[in-house]
């Protein structure tokens, strides 16, 4: 008893040891951020670096000059657009290399240099979806040709787009993501690779150089074809970019943890700090039909009445995800399906519909009527 008792003392009595730590820093410095790619004009993002205690919010730089050359040609300069973006209308190619400098008559000048990839050749793809207690489980499998003669970094990235019909304007409208993407491809994760990083997972062809190759992913909790539209992206990344987001990754992976080990964030800006990198990328799109709604066999109803409504693509599968209701803005209840054809669905007016506009949501496409549906009490 003596021992325990002892022990607590030295643990109620234990005292706190506080260590200085001077922390180098000589001075702000400009910070460029720019990725480029052939389906998007060049953009840029001038900043400058902080001291760790520095908490001055407004560090973005809009009077320098801010240029991109095709090596060979004449420099082109970048207009200013606030908050530090620097943006022109024309775009990089693929295969070409360029150098983007950035000059401040206060703090210097910076400069880097990329060559864009070409993009990689998706020769197929395949999604297989499966509902299993009540979550979906999504598997994604591209297939490729890797270019023998140089050293590849990829990225596979899928995102979507969501429809809704919103109460209060009357409209459907959309919202974009990106869905977490995961990989038990065991070639994808050697090397500490195919961590979700950037909502994509990063590789490598280290084992499959110069061959044809299918990679695996998961995006389990989501349904691509109840969505919307959804695109997947198979992007060629530059190694400066490709180590860039790899380390960001790790980095945002560390924090929070006293003992994991810094990362230091990839830097190719000469004399500054950032990333100029680029990408090419092979997409596969797909978009569901959308439903149109074109008449209803009355304008008006009870509540528990049959109604027809007509139109088009109202029937793909009989797997289809369907929603359809009622204006109602505080209980979205779906009317009960009666019949269901290509061009007309026969419901039952929900116990919870008000009058206003019928909105149909097949597959995650969404429409609403022009007209209003008037239920009668």
């Amino acid at each position: 008893m003596k021992k325990y008792w002892a022990f607590g003392l030295l643990l109620l009595f234990s005292c706190e040891l506080v260590v200085d730590i001077d922390v180098p820093f000589d001075g702000p410095s400009l910070t460029l951020n720019s990725v480029v790619n052939p389906d998007s004009t060049y953009a840029a993002r001038l900043s400058l670096n902080r001291y760790i205690l520095d908490d001055t919010t407004s560090f973005f730089l809009d009077n320098a000059q801010v240029s991109i050359e095709e090596l060979g040609k004449d420099p082109y300069l970048l207009s200013p657009a606030g908050d530090g973006f620097y943006t022109s209308d024309l775009k990089p190619e693929a295969g070409k290399t360029y150098r983007i400098r950035a000059f401040s008559e206060k703090y210097g000048s910076i400069e880097a240099s990329c060559t864009v990839p070409f993009p990689a050749g998706l020769i197929d793809h395949k999604v297989i979806e499966k509902l299993f207690n009540h979550q979906y489980e999504t598997k994604i499998a591209l297939t490729f040709q890797d270019d023998a003669d140089v050293e590849n970094f990829y990225q596979a990235l899928v995102y979507l787009e969501h429809e809704w019909f919103d109460y209060q304007t009357q409209k459907v409208r959309t919202s974009p993501g990106f869905v977490m993407l995961t990989s038990d491809d065991p070639i994808i994760k050697s090397e500490n690779e195919g961590i979700d990083y950037f909502h994509g997972v990063l590789f490598k062809d280290v084992f499959f150089n110069g061959k044809k190759h299918t990679a695996n992913f998961r995006a389990n909790g989501f349904s691509l074809e109840n969505t919307a539209s959804y695109t997947i992206a198979l992007r060629t990344l530059t190694k400066d970019y490709y180590q860039y987001r790899f380390t960001v990754g790790l980095q945002e992976e560390a924090s929070g943890d006293p003992f994991a080990q810094p990362v230091n964030v990839r830097n190719n800006i000469e004399n500054g700090f950032g990333v100029f990198g680029a990408y090419s990328q092979s997409v596969y799109h797909h978009s569901n039909p959308k439903p149109v709604i074109t008449s209803f066999s009355t304008d008006s109803g009870k509540r528990g009445d049959e109604v027809t409504i007509y139109g088009e693509n109202f029937f793909a599968s009989e797997s289809d995800r369907i929603w359809i209701t009622f204006h109602a803005e505080r209980y979205l209840q779906s009317a009960q399906i009666v019949d269901r054809k290509r061009g007309e669905i026969r419901v039952v007016v929900p116990t919870m519909a008000v009058t206003g506009k019928i909105v149909i949501n097949i597959n995650g496409r969404v429409t609403a009527s022009e007209t209003e549906f008037q239920v009668i009490n």
